[in-house]
């Protein structure tokens, strides 16, 4: 496509009925659209082996719309999404994604609803937006309220990272203001990252972005179990969110299985501890770390940046010690990178795609442990 559009459609037609997809994002470029043939049994009387005719259309364009079509594919899209966390399995189910985590004792189903947008089920994240302090509920239970961000709705997940250490996926929520061509991606939205660990941990960073919208004085949000607030620093279930005087929030929570001991896991991620950095770049931070601490709170790991191919650092944990510490390494990194602790070699070690790299201790810190990650030198035969 020439454009970046929101109103992409696919039909599907057959003798019994037809079926139309929801608004589809198309991007400037190559796109790769999916259909997701599994839907089709719940439209009656359409039978998905009978399909006579498929129809693509730009629903809400006047003229002519020039595109290019270069094939169109039957594939099964069902597949074990690998390399993952061992005790992690992820799986993509048409356009949708399951996930098992240790400590859960369902399978968490990220899932197109009706209205084209994804949502964890059960498991999602509930969010009602005020317009002033006199609009909030009546002490009920939150229902979920996106009318400020506008009518119109489109959604999009992406895959960011699956590694031996964790799977990182967005979800982006679109509300548009006018249909067909936008002038960019900066449109009022809500973007959910979510990064699971092995060990059960799970992160979610939710930006909402009002921009050119209606005013937003705060947010109700709800969760489905006791979460670790980084913003406010507290462990609660459901946050009022004063929103900011720009047109942009942040924020950022950790929630941890069914277990009652879960209370240690959500401790770690308020108060992870410091880090004395012996060898590296002091002076860079991530973009998540609320407090420049060095630990991320949006991706729930510790953020260091190496210098000339070696990190050293020492951490110091808090008086009850932190269990499974990440570090993602700012490089630019080379393979393979060698971690080690105290002489223990650390065998999880993953290299992103923006040249940083990911390192899990296994066990619990007890008190001051030191860390060294390098490039291994390679030997030319």
């Amino acid at each position: 496509s020439k454009q970046l559009r929101d109103d992409f459609r696919v039909t599907l037609k057959t003798d019994g009925a037809d079926w139309t997809s929801h608004p589809i994002l198309v991007k400037r470029g190559w796109n790769t659209v999916l259909i997701d043939i599994q839907r089709l049994t719940r439209v009656r009387g359409f039978r998905a082996e009978a399909v006579r005719q498929i129809r693509l259309t730009f629903a809400t364009s006047a003229e002519e719309v020039l595109f290019y079509l270069d094939d169109i594919l039957l594939i099964d899209n069902r597949r074990l999404i690998e390399p993952s966390p061992p005790a992690l399995a992820l799986r993509r189910a048409g356009l949708d994604y399951h996930l098992a985590l240790p400590g859960r004792t369902r399978l968490a189903a990220l899932a197109q609803d009706d209205d084209g947008l994804w949502r964890w089920g059960d498991e999602q994240a509930i969010v009602s937006l005020l317009s002033s302090p006199a609009s909030a509920g009546g002490g009920g239970k939150t229902k979920e309220n996106l009318r400020l961000l506008g009518s119109r709705k489109v959604g999009r997940v992406e895959l960011l990272e699956h590694n031996v250490v964790r799977v990182r996926l967005a979800n982006t929520w679109f509300f548009p203001g006018r249909p067909g061509e936008w002038a960019s991606l900066g449109v009022p939205q809500i973007r959910w990252e979510y990064t699971f660990y092995g060990d059960g941990r799970e992160v979610t960073h939710m930006t909402v972005n009002n921009s050119g919208g209606k005013t937003i004085s705060s947010l109700e949000v709800m969760l489905p179990r006791e979460s670790a607030w980084a913003n406010s620093r507290q462990i609660a279930v459901g946050m009022k969110l004063p929103m900011p005087s720009g047109p942009i929030g942040r924020w950022s929570w950790l929630g941890w299985g069914e277990s009652p001991k879960r209370g240690g896991v959500l401790g770690d991620y308020l108060r992870p501890g410091k880090i004395i950095i012996k060898i590296g770049q002091a002076e860079k931070y991530a973009a998540g770390d609320l407090d420049n601490d060095r630990f991320d709170e949006s991706q729930g790991c510790f953020f260091i940046a190496s210098r000339a191919g070696q990190c050293r650092f020492i951490v110091l944990p808090p008086e009850k010690g932190l269990a499974r510490p990440v570090f993602r390494i700012a490089g630019p990194w080379r393979e393979p990178v060698s971690a080690n602790s105290e002489g223990l070699m650390l065998k999880d070690v993953a290299m992103l795609a923006d040249g940083s790299v990911l390192v899990a201790f296994p066990g619990k810190l007890q008190g001051p442990t030191a860390f060294e990650v390098s490039s291994v030198p390679r030997v030319d035969h």
